[in-house]
């Protein structure tokens, strides 16, 4: 029974860490496309787009010491990115 239990909790481990990588990735997709539109559209300076790009691949690195999202901060996250719609608050 344990090595049944110990078997599942690895696969629903690899599971969410494939399921977390497509989310920073789909992410990642869309934030360098708002900066990169933009910036087009004169609305950044390059060099904001610039930090804008370096602070958001801090975020989205998972690295604990650098993770500066809390558990809930991530579940809301998560839940703002899956809508089809944001009020001007949820996307500030």
């Amino acid at each position: 029974m344990d090595r049944r239990l110990e078997s599942l909790e690895t696969s629903l481990k690899a599971y969410m860490h494939e399921k977390f990588n497509s989310l920073k990735k789909n992410l990642r997709s869309v934030n360098e496309f708002m900066i990169d539109f933009l910036s087009y559209e004169g609305v950044l300076r390059r060099e904001a787009s610039e930090l804008l790009r370096r602070e958001m691949s801090r975020v989205l690195s998972g690295n604990p010491i650098t993770d500066v999202l809390t558990e809930e901060e991530r579940i809301r996250l998560k839940e703002l990115i899956e809508k089809d719609e944001l009020t001007l608050e949820e996307a500030d």
